[in-house]
């Protein structure tokens, strides 16, 4: 962890607070003294002056960004400076404390940028570790031409303020066309399981003396899938399709970032109707 502030009475209290907290910051009235150190750490928390003196912290947020991007940078800012702070955080910056401190929100952000960097790292051991496919889930054509929408709507984005939004027609119509067959998939998946998504035994049943010789005898499948791959397999469709959990993700297909008539008046609002007209009509020669 990394402190930088050129208030030296408020750096030695910051230092002293993070380090009662277990941490161990190293401290610095400047970036330039920092990046002299030579200690630049490729993880952890940075936790940044944004207006320091002959420094404008955007631009040394933007080095920071370059010499260690797995880093957490957290602004300290004045009074005042909240503006400044949300350029910041649309750049990458993880959060912003306004001075003077507050202990718990201190605490609280700090903890949960180390937080943040501890899943990045596990993040990056494990596609370090393991073969991972880039491929999206599925290959029906459902699927490709939803990866085709996301994929176009990242390709036609805009830059606002040095942030990325993506074509927003395209990406409605991606949404749409996602839960739109997000249902039909459950309900295809559902049908081929039957009605043992809600009558099968349970586990209990499999590994009681007095029940477990008629689950393996009467769920037993074809030859080579015996009556526990068939039970698991079971529980994972049911888990996915008719669980809690599986009723909270088909109500957030349908309605996470907008429901179907937002996203239908969002396309409707910025597709080119005219150009499309005026085509047709050279089309027809009318």
């Amino acid at each position: 962890m990394v402190v930088i502030d050129d208030d030296a009475p408020f750096r030695r209290s910051l230092t002293r607070l993070l380090e009662e907290a277990g941490h161990q910051p190293k401290a610095y009235e400047s970036f330039d003294h920092f990046e002299a150190s030579g200690m630049i750490p490729q993880e952890g928390c940075v936790v940044l002056d944004l207006h320091l003196p002959r420094s404008n912290g955007l631009e040394i947020q933007e080095k920071l960004t370059l010499m260690a991007p797995a880093v957490c940078i957290v602004f300290l800012t004045g009074f005042g400076q909240v503006a400044a702070s949300v350029r910041a955080m649309k750049r990458g910056a993880f959060d912003f404390l306004e001075k003077p401190l507050s202990l718990d929100r201190t605490m609280t952000v700090v903890r949960n940028a180390i937080a943040i960097e501890d899943l990045r790292r596990e993040n990056r051991t494990l596609k370090n570790s393991i073969f991972i496919d880039d491929r999206m889930v599925g290959s029906s054509p459902g699927m490709k031409a939803v990866r085709g929408l996301i994929e176009h709507a990242a390709n036609s984005c805009t830059i606002e303020d040095g942030l990325a939004v993506p074509n927003t027609l395209l990406t409605n119509i991606a949404k749409y066309h996602f839960a739109h067959n997000y249902h039909q998939a459950v309900q295809i998946v559902q049908d081929l399981a039957g009605g043992l998504l809600v009558t099968a035994p349970a586990a209990e049943d499999l590994t009681s003396e007095a029940t477990r010789a008629y689950v393996l005898k009467y769920m037993g499948g074809a030859k080579g899938f015996d009556a526990e791959k068939r039970l698991r397999l079971l529980n994972l469709i049911g888990d996915l399709t008719a669980s809690d959990f599986g009723g909270y993700q088909e109500v957030l297909a349908v309605h996470a970032e907008g429901g179907f008539e937002a996203e239908k008046l969002q396309a409707y609002r910025e597709y080119d109707f005219k150009s499309v007209a005026a085509y047709a009509r050279k089309l027809a020669g009318v």
